[in-house]
């Protein structure tokens, strides 16, 4: 398996054309209670939920399981987060195994262990804890290492079927390696586009719901 973006024909003149429309868009009513007039100011209020939220994440902290656990159930939120909406429906059920989350989220962090393996051990291994799917493991990772790690979810895959970039099936078995791909491929898009990842996170959300239809 490989999406990454530099092993494929994609015309990039019309992607950067694309890019520079999210720019000036102004996203009015997102969802989950957040309202933005302008792309610049989102992504900088999600730039400081990012540094806000992380430090209750870091690996120092995690031993206190109670402010941990307080501090997920407020991420969760659009409206503290100011990023992603609806982590609440599931998510709140890694409230129900408080020691788990707290050693998942450690986890993540061990970065001597390659990343394909600490996403599919969260995922579908030792780590994975109820309500935690692949939006909030890889949004908590950008949370924490907002500069490597982008986001991979639902918006990230219908926005690489319309920008003409193949995702292979993805089963339980390879949610590691995906997410290797996935992250590989948004940073090759934030070095093209000379964006964050968080610009790029963005840019995923406009082109899955904005852009009517694909670039083929």
């Amino acid at each position: 398996m490989n999406i990454t973006m530099s092993h494929m024909d994609l015309d990039w003149d019309k992607i950067r054309r694309v890019y520079a429309k999210y720019l000036d868009f102004k996203p009015g009513y997102i969802g989950g209670g957040l309202r933005y007039g302008s792309i610049p100011l989102w992504m900088a209020d999600r730039e400081q939920a990012y540094s806000r939220f992380s430090p209750y994440f870091r690996s120092e902290n995690l031993h206190d399981t109670k402010k941990v656990c307080e501090a997920y159930g407020r991420w969760l939120l659009a409206s503290n987060n100011k990023s992603w909406t609806n982590l609440q429906r599931v998510g709140n059920r890694a409230l129900e195994q408080p020691e788990k989350l707290c050693s998942l989220i450690g986890y993540l962090q061990e970065e001597t262990v390659p990343i394909e393996e600490r996403v599919q051990k969260g995922l579908a291994g030792g780590y994975k804890v109820d309500g935690v799917g692949k939006g909030i493991l890889t949004g908590l990772l950008h949370t924490l290492f907002s500069e490597k790690h982008g986001v991979w979810n639902g918006s990230t895959e219908k926005a690489f079927r319309k920008l003409d970039v193949n995702i292979p099936g993805i089963t339980s078995t390879t949610y590691g390696r995906t997410y290797f791909d996935v992250n590989e491929a948004l940073n090759e898009m934030a070095v093209r586009l000379g964006a964050s990842l968080t610009y790029v996170d963005g840019f995923m959300w406009y082109v899955a719901t904005k852009l009517t239809s694909s670039l083929r």
